[in-house]
């Protein structure tokens, strides 16, 4: 057990993090950075028709809980297009937070201390991605945490609980093709439970681990035969190529480098908490594990307010499935714990919950960063939009500077989304310009066929129309 110091080390560690990551999360809410990649088209979608729109099949049941909220206000009648990014954006950065807050409630009381592995994973992995938090692994891998705490601990005697734990289970078929593997951990887990159990209880469990079967052979269907082949090569190549940490433009330039600076400091705090836990009576080392912590993250958080060096938000989008990996480890040191070392690990707890305190700070700092660089971005385009008219290449405007008055600008765009930002651009909805995607990139639309033009609700493009010499058509 721990002493009442050490149970205040815990909570005041625990809400330093919390507290520093909704900070963070508020900014980029207020931002729209949920719109930064896949998360615009998505996003205008639902604005337009107030429907859920699927990017892609496996990810059915991800998107249905994220855009949930949003749908039913459009289809209450919230119109303005901008809100409908905004309360987005919103579901999209703080649902991982809460599934992962959940978590804890999914635990008995005997085995709160096991909570320190989902905010570790939050932290070191959700972190590193959710520059574009449209990566439905970031949820998927939250939703796991207290599925998996639920199916190992949880007393389902009464009829009334087995549905609601089996109805809970329904939505990793489609969840994600991390499933693929973070199946297996659920199958596993409903197949010692069924060892375990009684004759009445143990048909329940092995329905279970059938249905997380299915689960596995759904998402491995995915993963081979995946409906977009750009995300399968995401999903599986920049994963195992290390794509989400470094990335080199020029290798015999330093200074070309990218660097995925939470990625980075996420993996030094993963190794120091190891280290922690494996020595927990050694309070030195745990002070020079922090230390180190702290230098790493101080030095991402200066990179990315000062030189920007390293700073490259698309390395964030090479991430979106690292935190699905990083629990597939803290899930075997769960076992691990469970089984033999449950008292290290309660005794490292102070130490473990204070390095997360001293790692979310950085964390935070960075982000905080990302998200100015990207206002800063969208008010250079927004400016860009003024001073033209009609349809402007991309190559044209000063979207292609690599940096204006020291602030990155060209690392920030994904190609694909420019011809819509440009659209958001437009006062009081009158659209005079449309930025085209850079040449070679898919802009998802037209923007000389009137009739591809997005319909978003009391946009006028008859300005913008006229400089093509076509009829205007109007939203709705």
């Amino acid at each position: 057990m721990t002493s009442i110091r050490e149970s205040r080390v815990i909570a005041i560690g625990f809400a330093i993090m919390l507290v520093t990551t909704i900070i963070y999360l508020a900014d980029a809410t207020w931002s729209i950075r949920g719109i930064y990649g896949d998360g615009l088209h998505l996003g205008i979608s639902m604005a337009i028709d107030g429907r859920f729109g699927f990017s892609a099949p496996s990810r059915v049941f991800s998107h249905m809980i994220i855009k949930f909220p949003v749908v039913q206000a459009v289809n209450l009648g919230l119109r303005d297009v901008h809100a409908v990014l905004v309360m987005y954006s919103a579901t999209l950065l703080f649902f991982p937070l809460i599934a992962i807050c959940l978590s804890y409630f999914a635990l008995p009381r005997t085995r709160k201390y096991l909570f320190v592995l989902p905010v570790l994973a939050y932290l070191t992995g959700i972190t590193a991605s959710s520059f574009q938090p449209i990566g439905e692994a970031q949820f998927g891998t939250a939703y796991f945490w207290p599925l998996a705490f639920l199916l190992l601990f949880a007393d389902v005697e009464t009829p009334m609980r087995k549905i609601l734990l089996a109805v809970l289970c329904l939505p990793t078929l489609l969840m994600h093709e991390s499933y693929s593997f973070l199946g297996l951990l659920l199958l596993g887990v409903t197949c010692y439970r069924a060892w375990r159990a009684r004759d009445a209880e143990r048909i329940f469990w092995l329905i279970l681990a059938l249905w997380f079967v299915a689960v596995i052979a759904t998402m491995v269907y995915h993963v081979i035969y995946h409906s977009a082949s750009s995300n399968k090569e995401g999903f599986i190549n920049s994963t195992l190529k290390l794509a989400f940490l470094i990335k080199a433009h020029r290798l015999y330039l330093l200074k070309s480098w990218s660097l995925n600076g939470p990625a980075v400091a996420g993996l030094v705090g993963l190794a120091a908490g190891l280290v922690i836990a494996v020595a927990p009576d050694r309070r030195r080392l745990h002070g020079l594990m922090i230390a180190l912590v702290a230098v790493v993250g101080l030095a991402i958080a200066v990179d990315v307010f000062t030189t920007q060096r390293t700073f490259h938000p698309g390395m964030q989008t090479a991430a979106r499935a690292h935190v699905a990996f990083i629990s597939v480890g803290l899930f075997f040191l769960m076992l691990l714990a469970l089984w033999r070392y449950e008292k290290r690990l309660i005794a490292a707890l102070p130490s473990l919950y204070l390095l997360i305190a001293v790692l979310s700070v950085p964390q935070m700092v960075w982000h905080l960063g990302a998200t100015d660089h990207w206002r800063n971005s969208l008010a250079v385009l927004c400016q860009e939009v003024e001073r033209h008219e009609g349809l402007v290449a991309f190559e044209d405007t000063r979207l292609v500077e690599r940096s204006i008055d020291g602030r990155p600008i060209r690392r920030m765009w994904r190609h694909h989304t420019v011809p819509k930002l440009s659209l958001l651009c437009a006062r009081d909805g009158v659209v005079r310009t449309i930025i085209a995607a850079r040449e070679g990139a898919n802009g998802r639309f037209d923007p000389t066929d009137p009739s591809a033009l997005p319909k978003i609700p009391g946009y006028d493009y008859g300005p913008y129309l006229a400089t093509l010499d076509v009829a205007a058509p109007t939203g709705d």
